[in-house]
């Protein structure tokens, strides 16, 4: 997994990600999942004629683990096109599979941007440029034997755009979709979005991140179901108090709550993301790629996210720019006295 974050201010567009990669394995046994072991009526586990324990597993629902760090400095953000005078620029961050038909995706990108500007081509927009892209990657992503999450954050302008403009675009479903889609006050392209792991930065920003949301939600539909069943109790039970024969025939249904939709929103921190100074936009986009690199060195299991914090800016009229990236070294030189 990675961490991707878009931050967009007013006139700038600010790109983050880690360059951490990591093998998964598709796992059907969790560990630590006691659910999967097959009991029998008395609660025990069940083994089979050869003294093995049995599990019950969903081949259908297989869990991808993270097994081992493979290396830092892996490239995640890349240019996908730019024109000879700015007037078009977009840029990309990835999240999911490392590679894709024998290629890593930051060679996939680079071969995109290349086609492009061997061949002319010209966008006016930058959803143009995501729709081509998606179509791209997505014929190489059929023919990949290990088909897996393919995820990008693809952020740029065009002449045609009024402001630089936002999109999350997932190859496997395939689907594109604009953003932003925190806070509120983002519905006017003003905000800032994420991909990938991003839990830890979540819980800094709102207090809550998905998966905790998703549980507490699962917790109220729960408690309240469990509420609806004592009220047709206690209904009944009171009815026959006050001696009301119930015919055989009747029959009722309490209706369940269809969804909850607590106020989230009341937690997101006050950002003016609109107004943020360029400097500012740069290190509160660090700050959340390194919040979620640190807590992993604490996190129980293998780092998934982590090494580098690379950071890319789209300004119109100017070049995709990368910050304080490295360049290649050689200090091991061999035992040599020349100089």
């Amino acid at each position: 997994m990675t961490i991707d974050v878009a931050l967009a201010t007013s006139d700038a567009m600010v790109l983050g990600c880690d360059s951490l990669s990591s093998i998964n394995e598709i796992a059907f046994f969790p560990k630590r999942n006691p659910a999967c072991v097959v009991l029998d009526e008395h609660g025990n586990p069940k083994w089979d004629d050869q003294g093995r324990m049995l599990i019950a597993i969903d081949p259908n629902s297989p869990s991808h683990i993270a097994t081992t760090s493979v290396m830092g400095g892996v490239q995640k953000m890349f240019l996908l096109y730019e024109d000879a005078n700015f007037e078009c620029s977009v840029a990309a961050i990835t999240s999911g599979m490392a590679s894709i038909s024998g290629m890593t995706i930051a060679e996939v990108a680079d071969r995109y941007h290349a086609s492009k500007q061997n061949d002319g081509s010209q966008f006016r927009t930058a959803r143009e440029v995501v729709d081509d892209f998606t179509v791209y990657v997505r014929g190489l992503w059929e023919k990949d034997e290990f088909r897996s999450l393919l995820n990008f954050l693809i952020a740029g302008f065009g002449p045609d755009d009024t402001r630089i403009r936002t999109f999350s675009v997932a190859i496997a479903i395939p689907q594109v979709v604009e953003q932003f889609r925190f806070p509120e006050e983002a519905r006017d392209g003003f905000g800032l979005a994420w991909d990938g792991q991003a839990g830890n930065a979540g819980r800094l920003l709102s207090g809550v991140d998905s998966n905790l949301k998703s549980e507490i939600e699962r917790y109220i539909r729960s408690m309240l179901g469990i509420y609806r069943q004592q009220v047709a109790e206690d209904m009944l039970a009171g009815l026959a108090d006050a001696g009301v024969e119930i015919p055989p025939s009747f029959s009722y249904d309490l209706r369940e709550l269809g969804s909850v939709n607590l106020p989230w929103e009341l937690g997101w921190q006050d950002i003016n993301y609109r107004n943020l100074p360029l400097q500012t936009a740069v290190e509160l986009t660090a700050a959340l790629v390194n919040i979620e690199s640190g807590m992993q060195k604490f996190a129980q299991g293998i780092p998934t996210v982590g090494g580098r914090t690379r950071i890319g800016i789209l300004r119109r009229g100017k070049g995709f720019l990368t910050l304080n990236e490295p360049s290649l070294v050689h200090h091991h030189t061999g035992y040599h006295t020349d100089e």
